[in-house]
């Protein structure tokens, strides 16, 4: 079942997991609104799958170690 949170929501949890991440809250309100990762609109709030972010960044990220 998708864990949908709002995107402020969406980063605590993801800062939550990695205090030390130098990713920002406009890092992911960008990955949104260019249809980077797919969210949904609800009223002027977009909502987003925590698992979809964390998918989405492993990926991006995963050729850097």
């Amino acid at each position: 079942m998708a864990q949908l949170r709002t995107l402020p929501k969406a980063y605590d949890a993801f800062k939550a997991r990695d205090p030390e991440t130098a990713l920002t809250k406009n890092y992911f309100r960008t990955l949104v609104k260019t249809g980077t990762i797919p969210s949904v609109r609800l009223g002027k709030n977009y909502l987003i799958d925590i698992e979809t972010v964390d998918q989405y960044i492993a990926q991006a990220f995963s050729g850097l170690r």
